[in-house]
């Protein structure tokens, strides 16, 4: 963080290597019993999409929960920071996760474990979203207010199972670590 700063208000910076935090698989299980209910984690910034968040839920008359840090937008439902359990407990039951970040994401970890649990992400399509959501497959990427409200009701049609294997496959420890040894190998 900025020294002094706000930690909610400091944007990434340039790096060499984008390496992503891991997923331990036995802390993902896979969601059941969905509800007609869209998720958002992360800051409660206006950068992180947080007003389109509550555009698409409101065009699609879904209800819309928000987590994490900061001030929420007026009248959003809003449950503070969540820790492992309620994160787990929100996004296997959500019918999908809302990311429509309006910079160009470096990574976004939050997306990667939405797709643990297989859970759909509705995303952007800018950005780290470019690699790591799938379209069709594991969510949607989106341009438009007419895109992200498509996707809403097109994500019930994906497969969760096959989301959590693509994240695990690619976000697992084993994987990870892997991608720090190549780095540290190249950096010697």
């Amino acid at each position: 963080a900025q020294s002094g700063g706000e930690p909610t208000n400091v944007d990434g910076q340039w790096f060499d290597a984008v390496i992503p935090g891991y997923i331990e698989p036995e802390q993902f299980p896979l969601g059941t019993n969905r509800k007609d209910t869209l998720l958002y984690v992360g800051r409660m910034v206006d950068r992180k999409g947080i007003h389109t968040a509550m555009q698409i839920a409101a065009a699609v008359q879904m209800p819309l929960i928000m987590a994490g840090p900061g001030t929420p937008p007026p009248g959003a439902m809003h449950v503070g920071e969540v820790g492992p359990e309620q994160r787990a407990a929100l996004m296997g039951q959500a019918r999908a996760l809302l990311a429509p970040t309006a910079y160009i994401e470096p990574f976004g970890n939050v997306v990667i474990e939405a797709m643990a649990f297989g859970t759909p992400v509705i995303t952007t399509d800018w950005g780290a979203f470019t690699e790591t959501v799938r379209q069709g497959v594991t969510g949607f990427r989106c341009r438009s207010l007419q895109d992200f409200v498509d996707a809403v009701h097109l994500v019930k049609h994906l497969d969760s199972v096959q989301i959590q294997e693509h994240a695990l496959a690619r976000y697992s420890l084993d994987v990870v670590g892997k991608m720090y040894d190549d780095y540290f190998c190249r950096l010697s």
